[in-house]
């Protein structure tokens, strides 16, 4: 159980940088509390199960179960990205994602208008 617990905690940690290089990569698009909730719960979970059944080369060790956590997320974010771009119409190789409404302003640009996001747009931000 114990490897359970540290890949989950090695999942966590991208959503740190991911919460914070957000304001930079794409200010205007805002997410709600509970699509990160849900997301860091996916990803936790994977994380854990993997870190629990993975095979360790040498051994296992904390530091190993927290590295496969830290890169379970951008696994599966990668695949999620590259399906849902690819995903689309016949002759189209690209989707369009997120809402076409802007609703609200930022705290640094009161002007400029934010984008709420989806669940699909976040979990691809990383």
């Amino acid at each position: 159980m114990e490897r359970f617990f540290f890949g989950v905690f090695g999942s966590i940690l991208p959503d740190c940088i991911v919460f914070y290089s957000k304001r930079f990569t794409a200010p205007l698009l805002e997410f709600d509390l509970v699509q990160y909730l849900i997301v860091m719960g996916v990803y936790g979970m994977a994380a854990g199960i993997v870190a629990w059944i993975y095979p360790y080369k040498g051994g296992y060790t904390r530091w190993k179960a927290v590295i496969v956590g830290v890169t379970m997320p951008f696994i599966v974010s990668g695949l999620i990205a590259v399906a849902d771009r690819t995903g689309g119409a016949d002759g189209i190789d690209v989707n369009v994602r997120g809402p076409q409404v802007a609703t609200g302003t930022t705290p640094d640009n009161p002007d400029a208008a934010t984008i709420p996001g989806t669940i699909i747009d976040l979990v691809t931000m990383f």
